[in-house]
């Protein structure tokens, strides 16, 4: 009987492991055609459109006075939307210069040169990278673009009539700007001069908190098999994600930062409109684009000698809210990558709260110009002035609520100081 049952159950045995061997050789599909798990990416919000991401600053302006809008600015959007029939000449334009008339005109300033395309459809300036436009009274139907060359072009245009008289009223919540004498700053002002509020503006304290991200929204968006990372506590609180080729790095105070150094050096060359519309993505899968982030600065560094830096391009964004910029010691978001991907990614974006207190004025802007010149003066360095503006301005975030303090921003050519808004004293240099 025992002999029997040994019999049965060897028999199973081999029937099964023959089953189970037939199944893995022919059941299953070969693993160049299995279809891989499916992840689901994870995304922050709609994706910018390339025409909201650069846009000019506005200026209208008579003998040295000066009324002007940022992105930001109320009313803006209707004065760009009619400042656009300045794209629209009915000819190719053609080489001059620039006329030195002292009536009515207006100015838009591009951070960079960009195709007017991107917003007007005109064949008659396609494949055109204008960096400023500039539009005067005294001559109503001509148009001059400055091109990336500093070269300037003059075209012909067809205006809609009462398209003058409609100026003042678009400009009307237009921040009051003057030209500077150059005998008032402490440092010798650039080319084009350096435009100072008309009366000096009154700010107050305000509180700030961190930006608050679901981390585990993160982790799903920046990695696509969160099964294969794995989580390191640092002595400070701060946690590193990693799946041993890409890391990310949560911080207490709110900062993200992201490596991955697979995708440095770049292979290929990119066009603007191809730089903008990564960095768009990367910001959608990344933490998002919020409405008060505006896109700064951006930089492209093409076949440099360090091959590690080679077809490389970053982005930096300032937050803007309540209608001023809200610095720190980092930029808010700054996106550093190539035509492979992302490289660094480091976000800090912080929150404006309620005023602290009631708004004061601060100190002439020309005070801190000098604060900036005896700080150059103290390094043995030279540098021309190109901008003074108002900010918000906070050293560090240690606790989760700390506080921004009006500041002056001067702009020189090479870099940007910070002054302390109320005292006249400098403060630091920012990145």
């Amino acid at each position: 009987m025992r002999e029997r049952l040994k019999s049965v159950v060897l028999c199973v045995l081999i029937l099964t492991s023959m089953f189970l061997t037939t199944k893995l050789l022919f059941g299953q599909p070969y693993w160049e055609t299995a279809s891989p798990p499916a992840y689901k990416q994870v995304t922050f919000g709609e994706l910018r459109p390339l025409q909201e991401q650069i846009r000019p600053v506005l200026r209208l302006g008579e003998d040295d006075k000066w009324l002007q809008l940022q992105p930001w600015d109320e009313g803006y959007q209707a004065a760009w939307e009619w400042l656009s029939w300045l794209f629209r000449p009915r000819q190719v334009p053609v080489s001059t210069t620039l006329p030195e008339f002292g009536g009515l005109q207006v100015r838009l300033n591009f951070m960079l040169p960009v195709e007017t395309n991107w917003w007007v459809t005109n064949r008659q300036l396609r494949g055109l990278e204008i960096l400023q436009a500039a539009w005067f009274a005294e001559a109503p139907q001509t148009i001059w673009y400055q091109t990336a060359s500093g070269r300037w072009l003059r075209g012909e245009l067809t205006l809609p009539e009462q398209w003058e008289e409609q100026l003042p009223a678009l400009f009307a919540a237009g921040l009051e700007l003057r030209t500077a004498a150059a005998e008032e700053l402490a440092l010798e002002p650039v080319s084009a001069g350096v435009l100072l509020p008309q009366a000096v503006p009154e700010l107050a304290v305000h509180a700030i908190t961190a930006e608050n991200l679901e981390s585990d929204e993160l982790l799903g968006s920046f990695f696509v098999n969160p099964a294969l990372v794995r989580r390191i506590e640092e002595g400070d609180g701060a946690e590193i994600y990693t799946d041993g080729q890409k890391g990310l790095r949560l911080f207490r105070h709110g900062e993200i930062e992201f490596n991955a150094p697979e995708n440095e050096p770049g292979s290929a060359p990119q066009s603007l409109a191809e730089i903008l519309k990564q960095g768009a993505q990367y910001l959608q899968l990344m933490g998002g684009w919020p409405d008060h982030l505006y896109l700064q600065k951006v930089h492209r560094t093409e076949r440099s000698a360090n091959w590690e830096q080679r077809y490389t391009q970053t982005l930096v964004f300032q937050s803007v809210q309540k209608g001023i910029p809200l610095l720190s010691a980092k930029p808010a978001v700054s996106l550093y990558f190539s035509d492979r991907g992302v490289i660094n990614y480091q976000r800090q974006i912080y929150l404006l709260g309620s005023p602290t207190g009631t708004a004061e004025p601060l100190v002439k802007p020309q005070q801190a110009v000098a604060a900036v010149a005896d700080q150059l003066a103290a390094e043995g360095a030279e540098e021309q002035l190109a901008a003074v503006s108002p900010v918000l301005y906070f050293h560090s975030f240690v606790t989760r609520q700390s506080y921004a303090r009006p500041a002056w921003l001067v702009e020189l050519q090479q870099r940007q100081a910070v002054v302390d808004g109320f005292t006249g004293e400098f403060i630091t240099w920012l990145e």
